[in-house]
């Protein structure tokens, strides 16, 4: 039986992407002639800006073992109505209920659930040979509908969704629902929401205005009703939803055991991983490959590479010689005899030379690469099982049991793809990776860890070490104090990936420490999970096989349980000089900083701005009575956003947000969510229970309202050319 690889597109931004968006659209042209050419130029732009329409689009795309393209799906999600709809399912031998379109459909669904949508809908055509003459036709038409029967999916009945057309023009398909084996009934409302998305989708090229409205208007049942089972028993159907696509596991094969063990680490580690059934959901096996010399000497000098290589090939065996002498200016010779040089590379007796030691420093590199070659090609989740480990060996030199920086090496090969942030969660810090990437701001590097005054590598790891030159900003060092608690551990590493969100990059990198309590390293998955990063992860510490085959195990069942979360999904705590600071009155300054931000995001006519300062000459001349209140966000003594809003008159409880507004300079960090829940929490302060916003619903304010749907504002009303023909009225609002 053949094996199908699912993989999400969210973007074009790999090559192997790239060439699968380029697979797509050539089925589209062979197996839907009828979708304008237009349409299928375009779907690279959907996935590139997600928000330019209505409907978020994401594409799958069905593998083999050998990475042919097998089919594909192509999904839409509204977040405002809360569903997603399914425009195409394709295998590149045409539709029919096999394993690719079943593979694809099932992970349609799951990732329907992790968006939190009510159903998914499609279209189907009939299976009704009134409506369908072409027996051929028809028995295809049969075969899809039995296909999507077989997980729970169904046409809606006693509508005008499918009825034929007048004049006719051939069949028109039904709505299929899936409740996502939920078991709960669509409520009238929410199908009438739904469906008049998808049709004003349509409309362009299937459906006059006319018809959106008598459509719409024939959902009458509440709740909706789905047509009874007519392709088998009931009981035999409603699919689960699959569990999240495991992580790519890839070992290290060269590991050097202890003499005086019969297996190595990483092997004990391995029998914990995959043992039992939840061990093969977690994780799928790839072996190792071998990679060119040339990804290691990107992170390592030539003289440490040759000096580790030499100590693999003329070390005698059962010899294990540590430095004795360490050099403390610069080296200008080195000395002929191989035990007196090793001072000159590594800076501690914590290191041993064994005999083999390159070869297992090579294969943890080249195990950390392929794992880094998977995110690469559009997997979501990856685990190098590596010894030795790597973290503390810098550019120049190896210490703290690390030969070769594995998870430098797989930064430095995954930036290439984008930017990449390294969460290094060991436990000492990892001077190695600080030292390599310390000039760079193209790679993030994040690390908690004891502090370094008293824990290893006592010389660095200090709060104060930010980078340098271009990467001056771009190191984060996060030292815990003795004895810290688990609360402690937390608020460190809310605050570690409060800075990676801010810099949003296409990959991570999780050093992984070797051991840990069931539930922190579960959480600390989840948390991360919630990032909505492809991850990494290493493993740096640890010395027990068995204990790090558990922590690693709980930390990527956190890790998968929450699939294809949003960067939007949540705002991590900020400390010290992340923080903004809040006011709440208006200065006569403010009047000019207004104007400036306002005036800088490009957005407003000069009517808009000139109301914007008004507001605040209001606020001035009235104080509260104006009925305008204020929220200024200051960073380092610049007013760098604001927001203004007042309760709407008439109501109890019902405020109207006016302005939120942030420099283009201070956009991209997160401040706008910063001071959109300040806001909230001041409005909740003076009794406010429900917050209404208004916005245009022009392609150019698309960015915004993907900025108040992820904060959990729903769309209210939509009044159709409210501002002028073709550009409506947006009304949303969020229940405090």
């Amino acid at each position: 039986m053949k094996t199908f690889r699912i993989r999400r597109i969210d973007d074009e931004s790999l090559p192997v992407n790239r060439a699968a968006v380029r697979r797509a659209q050539e089925v589209l042209r062979s197996h839907f002639p009828s979708v304008p050419e237009a349409e299928i130029e375009r779907l690279g732009e959907k996935l590139r800006s997600p928000f330019q329409q209505r409907f978020r689009s994401i594409l799958f795309t069905a593998e083999t073992s050998r990475g042919r393209g097998a089919g594909f799906a192509l999904l839409y999600h509204d977040p405002v109505a809360g569903f997603c709809f399914l425009d195409y399912l394709s295998s590149e031998k045409g539709f029919a209920a096999r394993r690719a379109e079943r593979e694809l459909y099932r992970r349609a669904r799951q990732e329907a659930a992790a968006l939190k949508a009510q159903a998914l809908f499609l279209e189907c055509l009939p299976d009704d040979p009134s409506l369908c003459p072409d027996r051929a036709a028809l028995r295809r038409n049969r075969a899809a509908l039995r296909f999507f029967e077989s997980f729970g999916a169904r046409p809606i009945i006693n509508t005008r969704y499918g009825a034929p057309r007048d004049p006719p023009g051939g069949a028109t398909p039904y709505l299929v629902a899936d409740d996502l084996g939920r078991r709960n009934a669509l409520n009238l409302d929410f199908a009438r929401r739904a469906v008049r998305a998808i049709l004003k989708r349509q409309a362009a090229h299937r459906f006059p205005a006319e018809r959106i409205a008598a459509t719409v208007e024939s959902f009458a049942d509440d709740p909706v009703r789905l047509r009874p089972y007519r392709y088998g028993p009931a009981a035999a159907r409603r699919a689960a939803l699959p569990f999240p696509a495991p992580a790519v596991l890839v070992a290290s094969d060269r590991e050097r055991p202890d003499p005086r063990r019969r297996r190595g680490t990483a092997a004990d580690a391995l029998s914990v991983l995959l043992s039992g059934p939840n061990g093969r959901r977690l994780f799928r096996r790839h072996p190792a490959q071998a990679f060119p010399e040339k990804h290691l000497s990107a992170v390592h000098t030539p003289e440490l590479i040759a000096h580790v290589r030499r100590a693999g090939r003329e070390v005698a065996r059962g010899e294990a010689p540590v430095p004795s002498v360490f050099p403390v200016a610069g080296i200008e010779r080195l000395p002929e005899d191989y035990p007196a040089r090793t001072g000159c590379f590594c800076p501690d007796t914590l290191t041993p030379m064994r005999r083999g030691i390159y070869r297992a420093a090579r294969s943890a590199v080249d195990a950390a690469l392929t794992a880094a070659r998977a995110l690469a090609e559009g997997e979501k989740a990856a685990y190098a099982l590596v010894r030795p480990p790597g973290h503390h060996a810098g550019r120049a030199r190896c210490g703290g049991g690390c030969y070769f920086n594995n998870a430098a090496a797989a930064g430095h090969y995954l930036s290439a793809f984008g930017k990449v942030a390294i969460l290094d969660l060991e436990g000492s810090h990892g001077n190695g990776l600080q030292e390599i990437f310390y000039g760079r701001a193209d790679v993030l590097t994040v690390s908690l860890h004891r502090d370094p005054r008293r824990a290893y590598p006592f010389f660095s790891g200090f709060e104060e070490e930010r980078g340098e030159g271009a990467g001056e900003g771009f190191n984060l060092n996060l030292p815990l104090p003795a004895r810290a608690d688990g609360g402690s551990r937390r608020r460190a590493l809310e605050r570690g990936l409060r800075a990676i969100l801010d810099f949003k990059p296409g990959f991570l990198i999780v050093g992984l420490p070797g051991a840990g309590t069931a539930g922190e390293e579960r959480e600390r998955g989840a948390l991360i999970a919630e990032l909505g990063v492809p991850v990494l992860a290493i493993q740096e510490g640890g010395r027990d096989g068995r204990k790090i085959g558990k922590n690693a195990r709980r930390f990527f069942a956190g890790l998968l349980s929450r699939p294809d979360a949003s960067l939007f999904s949540r705002s991590f705590e900020r400390r010290g000089e992340d923080r903004l600071a809040f006011r709440y009155e208006v200065r006569t300054e403010d009047r000019v900083r207004i104007r400036e931000i306002v005036e800088a995001t490009g957005v407003f006519n000069p009517a808009e701005i000139e109301m914007a300062v008004e507001l605040a000459d209001s606020r001035l001349a009235q104080g509260p009575a104006s009925g305008y209140h204020f929220v200024f966000a200051d960073r380092r003594e610049a007013t760098i956003g604001y927001s203004c809003y007042g309760p709407i008159s008439g109501t109890v409880g019902s405020f109207d947000l006016y302005w939120i507004a942030v420099h283009p300079d201070a956009q991209g960090k997160g401040w706008g969510r910063d001071i959109l829940k300040e806001t909230e929490r001041r409005i909740r302060g003076l009794g406010g229970t429900r917050i209404y916003i208004d916005t245009s619903n022009r392609p150019h304010y698309a960015e915004t309202r993907a900025f108040y749907e992820a904060g959990g504002y729903r769309l209210a009303a939509l009044l159709d050319d409210f501002y002028a023909k073709g550009d409506a009225k947006t009304i949303y609002c969020k229940v405090l």
